[in-house]
């Protein structure tokens, strides 16, 4: 193997897994020079350390000697976590890589261009499951093993836990490559992923704060499998030899397999996609946008997950005392639907922001068409809140009637989260068109359009949400549902703003 070649491609794979870094990268290659170098010390040292010692303060509350369910709980969940994110990074390096073709007309071995894409992979799982190591680290420290042992085996643990999801997401995307019927479904499937990525976090999150003796379902064992088994010293070496050579073995058979069929089936999947298979009433407009929306897994994953992440864990936290919040019901929806609009809205990175830069090249031939290019730009707006709004609405009707709150009460929260999400769109819409971009790579580009000021701006914009929810809660008790006027106020006055902004947009386009 051409070791300088393979680094190449290495950084290659790197850098388009990383697109903010690669975009400061090319604008600046001389600051930028040892760029990579910091990247590996990030990853394999400083990172992995920081990570390692702030999950040991978390682990430490719990007694995983007297409740070694929580350990199979956390590991289990590490290890589907994993899995769900590494299938991502799969997913994107082996079918979305824009490089294949290149590679096709160089002098460059297959394997090398192989090993590359699955060291990536490994360096991607690598940060994902590292929490493994002071879980490990702990539970052998509560149950009174050597010093030796409490250091050693987490690593080995760890190390075999790594390989063994290398090889089965290099299977996993062997079997797809092969698939025809995958390549008719992979972008309904990419979204399935981000959703099962995001329902695995909160329910962590979940697990975590609302752990009880009941988390011992996840066991088959008295004690649970993974704990029964990493207590015995040569039932561990056994299943760390075992996922081992599972791993490597999975990774060696099918590795094979996509050498022989890699270029190929990458042509096979560009001429299956680049078909459209639209067999619906939907018009033309919302099939264009969908597809925009949910042809690329960066784009559900930034702009329509991960913002929920924050407003549905802190949520949760206050559902500890439920009694209290039935009590004061319309104070605590609504405090949830301010919440979450705010958390959405106040970064631009949410999805009215990015929605104009989706279209690329396209808007500007949309803009030369004889259109009310201001009507254009409003369905795109409504579009883009009405995507956004479904996991929000779905969390706020769902849990508070799981919880049997007042239901008008959660129509009012509803409508009020609806109220605030269109509000705040209109600013990042406009936002979005003002600093319109097409020579985009990554959706991760749009988002660093954003100034750091804006950013810590918006951070303290939550940090004020978040003290007014729990003081609204605590004063609740004596100011009773007026706490809430000024909310109904605040609504008000940011519909104002956002109509007279967007009248002055509109009257600008015109021109």
């Amino acid at each position: 193997m051409n070791n300088k070649v393979f680094l190449d491609i290495l950084k290659i794979d790197i850098l388009y897994g990383n697109p903010n870094i690669a975009s400061r990268y090319l604008k600046n290659k001389k600051k930028y020079k040892n760029i990579f170098k910091n990247m590996f010390l990030n990853i394999l040292l400083f990172q992995p350390m920081l990570m390692i010692v702030s999950y040991l303060l978390l682990f430490f509350m719990y007694d995983l000697k007297q409740n070694p369910e929580m350990f199979n709980f956390i590991y289990i969940f590490f290890m589907f976590l994993g899995l769900s994110s590494g299938f991502m990074v799969t997913y994107n390096i082996f079918y979305n890589s824009d490089d294949i073709e290149i590679y096709k007309y160089l002098p460059i071995d297959v394997t090398e261009i192989l090993k590359s894409k699955t060291l990536t992979i490994l360096l991607n799982i690598f940060g994902h499951i590292i929490p493994v190591i002071p879980l490990g680290i702990l539970f052998y420290l509560k149950n009174n093993f050597n010093i030796f042992e409490i250091i050693i085996y987490p690593i080995l643990i760890y190390s075999a836990s790594l390989l063994f999801l290398t090889g089965i997401l290099i299977a996993i995307i062997s079997l797809l490559i092969k698939s025809l019927f995958f390549k008719k479904i992979q972008k309904f499937f990419i979204g399935f992923m981000n959703i099962f990525t995001l329902i695995l976090i909160f329910g962590f999150i979940f697990g975590i704060q609302f752990y009880s003796r009941e988390l011992s379902n996840f066991s088959i064992a008295d004690k649970g499998i993974f704990s029964t088994i990493f207590l015995n010293p040569l039932y561990t070496l056994l299943i760390v030899c075992l996922l081992s050579v599972t791993g490597i073995f999975l990774y060696l058979k099918s590795i094979n397999e996509i050498s022989k069929t890699y270029f190929k089936d990458n042509n096979i999947i560009r001429n299956i996609t680049n078909k459209k298979h639209y067999k619906n009433k939907l018009s033309f407009f919302t099939k264009y946008h969908l597809d925009l929306v949910f042809k690329d897994s960066a784009t559900i994953t930034s702009a329509l997950v991960t913002s929920f992440i924050f407003p549905i864990s802190f949520s949760f936290s206050f559902f500890r005392n439920i009694d209290k919040l039935r009590e004061f019901s319309l104070v605590a929806i609504i405090n949830v639907a301010l919440l979450f609009a705010v958390a959405q809205y106040s970064n631009f990175t949410n999805l009215s922001s990015i929605i104009i830069s989706l279209e690329k090249e396209n808007f500007n031939y949309i803009k030369a068409l004889p259109i009310n290019l201001f009507n254009y730009i409003i369905k795109k707006l409504f579009f883009s809140v009405f995507i956004s709004a479904i996991f929000p609405l779905v969390f706020i009707f769902g849990v508070f009637l799981y919880f049997k709150f007042n239901l008008i009460h959660i129509f009012i929260g509803g409508i009020l989260y609806i109220i605030f999400s269109l509000s705040f769109s209109i600013h990042s819409i406009i936002f979005d068109y003002k600093n319109f971009r097409s020579d985009w790579r990554n959706v991760n580009e749009l988002f660093s359009r954003v100034s750091k000021i804006w950013q810590f701006l918006a951070i303290l914009c939550i940090s004020v949400v978040i003290i007014v929810f729990v003081a609204s809660m605590i004063f609740a008790s004596i100011f009773k549902n007026y706490i809430l006027i000024p909310y109904f106020i605040i609504a008000v006055i940011s519909l104002l703003i956002s109509y007279f902004r967007m009248n002055k947009f509109r009257k600008s386009l015109e021109k």
